[in-house]
This record gives structure tokens, C-alpha cells and sequence, in this order.
């Protein structure tokens, strides 16, 4: 995705710039895209197109369907990368499962029918050697993301902690501009009210909860939006840089129109609404 995206408004941002679009004004950006993909990732494709060249080399003494199998598992590795992994914004484990499902079944084939025909237990032997060391590096890999999971728990459940202490009944009470904050107290961790990111596009959630991007030009409007959204409670970040019109809830004393502040936590303040109070103290975080 050439042109980036807002998470605070997902949908309107694919909207502006939807593909066909990008393939007529930005053919060349397009390609340095998937250029800049292919060389960062290119052990993705290139074993798909190498066992493509063993299944070519064995095709007159493989049996049909170890062929087929081993042909469209190669062919749909190598589209799918180029179709997705190649124009994505970034890569995730989700996006990587399905071509890390035919890698290895097209790896197991090859191997273990085509290479290996008379020892196919050799033949899963290496596909498990290529696992091993694969699940080795994604062990590395994956340390950081474990530590900013951990770091997105205890603040979800600091925030949870607040909350709760001033009154806090349901999630949609809630308006919470990061994504990564839950209710951890309950067993399905429901998210809060935020900006809808992809669920917007479906009708109900839409109507349920509204973006509340066209009302952040005032806090008089935000105010309005979130009385008619029945919101009880508003976290923002700290630092944050979008909407001016919300900077002042920044500094200390800066509120919403009919909402005071209750806590100010590592990365978050806390607003709720006024007659959900019960006294004049400030909640300190836990």
C-alpha cells in the first residue's frame, strides 16, 4: 500500500486510493513496492519457484496428484505473495499462515514424492529440519512482539482498573482511542468504543458505534457526539498529535465540556462524565 493508511479512519483512507486507481496513476510506485518486498522477503517466493523447477524436473515420473498438489501449491505460494504479501503495508503473522501453509505442504510433496520417492520418511525428515530452523528464527522474531503484548496487558489492565473504580459497567461506555485496550476482567476481552478501524464497513457496527472523526473540531462537538452516543468515559493519549482541537486536554486542567478528569496513567488520560463521579477524588493508578 503505496500511500500508507490513518488507523483513525481505515476505511475512508482504502477509500481515496482504491487499486484500480493506484495501477493507472502510480504504476512505477507500485513496482518498487513489490520490488522492495520481493528482496525483503525473498526466500517467500524463491523456494515456491525453486520446487517448481523439481517438479518440471520430475514431472514424467511423478504420480498425477502428487504433481497436481505440488503445482498449485507452488503456483498459489507464488500468487499469493506478489497479489498480497507484495502490496501490503506491512507484513503480520496473519497474513503470512496462508502462504506458510502451502510452502509446506508443497515442500512435503516435492520432497517426499518427487526427490524421495523410495524414502519418503526422508523426505519429511527434511521438511521438518526446514520447520525447526524456520520456527527458530520466528522464536527471535517474535520476543519483541511478546514484550509489546505484555506492555498492551498491564496498561489494558490499569485502564480496566480505573474505570471499573469510577463506575464503568460496559465496554461501550468507553471511548478509548488506542486500539490495543481491553477489558481484561471479562473472559471474551471486550474492546472499548473506539474508532471502528475495518468494522466500520459492516452496517450494523457502523450504526452501533459511530466514528467519532467528523466531530473532533471542537470540543463542543465531541462533547455533543459523545452525549448522543450515550459515552460515559473518554481515554486519549498523552501525546497526541492529531486533532488540535483535543490538545488542550493535554494540560493539566484541559477537559470536555461536561466530563472532568479522574486519572492520568503512563500513556493515557482519563476523562468521565460528570455525574458519574462519585466524589471529588482522583483514582490513582494501581
Amino acid at each position: 500500500m503505496i500511500y500508507g493508511f490513518d488507523g483513525y479512519d481505515l476505511p475512508g483512507t482504502y477509500a481515496l486510493h482504491p487499486l484500480s486507481q493506484v495501477v493507472v496513476e502510480a504504476p512505477e510506485r507500485l513496482a518498487r513496492l513489490v520490488l522492495q518486498r520481493a528482496r525483503q522477503h525473498a526466500a517467500l517466493w524463491l523456494l515456491p519457484c525453486l520446487l517448481l523447477v523439481v517438479v518440471w524436473w520430475r514431472r514424467a515420473e511423478a504420480r498425477p496428484e502428487a504433481l497436481r498438489t505440488a503445482l498449485v501449491c507452488c503456483a498459489g505460494s507464488v500468487a499469493y505473495f506478489f497479489l498480497f504479501v507484495a502490496l501490503s503495508y506491512y507484513t503480520t503473522a496473519r497474513l503470512l499462515l496462508p502462504l506458510a501453509a502451502f510452502l509446506a505442504i508443497a515442500t512435503a510433496v516435492v520432497a517426499g514424492h518427487l526427490l524421495l520417492p523410495r524414502a519418503p520418511r526422508l523426505g519429511w525428515a527434511l521438511v521438518a529440519v526446514l520447520l525447526l530452523a524456520y520456527g527458530a528464527r520466528q522464536v527471535s522474531d517474535v520476543r519483541p512482539v511478546l514484550a509489546r503484548v505484555e506492555r498492551h496487558w498491564q496498561d489494558s489492565t490499569i485502564l480496566t482498573t480505573i474505570l471499573r473504580q469510577s463506575g464503568l459497567r460496559d465496554a461501550r461506555e468507553a471511548l478509548v482511542f488506542d486500539w490495543d485496550r481491553f477489558l481484561v476482567d471479562e473472559s471474551d476481552l471486550q474492546p472499548f468504543y473506539n474508532f471502528g478501524f475495518w468494522n466500520l464497513l459492516v452496517e450494523r457496527f457502523r450504526e452501533e458505534r459511530p466514528s467519532p472523526l467528523p466531530h473532533l473540531g471542537s470540543l463542543e462537538a465531541f462533547a455533543a457526539f459523545l452525549a448522543r452516543q450515550d459515552v460515559q468515559f473518554v481515554v486519549i493519549p498523552r501525546r497526541l498529535r492529531r486533532f488540535p482541537a483535543l490538545h488542550p486536554l493535554q494540560r493539566w486542567g484541559g477537559t470536555i465540556p461536561g466530563f472532568r478528569r479522574v486519572a492520568v496513567l503512563r500513556e493515557e488520560i482519563v476523562f468521565a462524565r460528570l455525574r458519574d463521579v462519585a466524589s471529588d477524588t482522583v483514582p490513582s493508578p494501581p
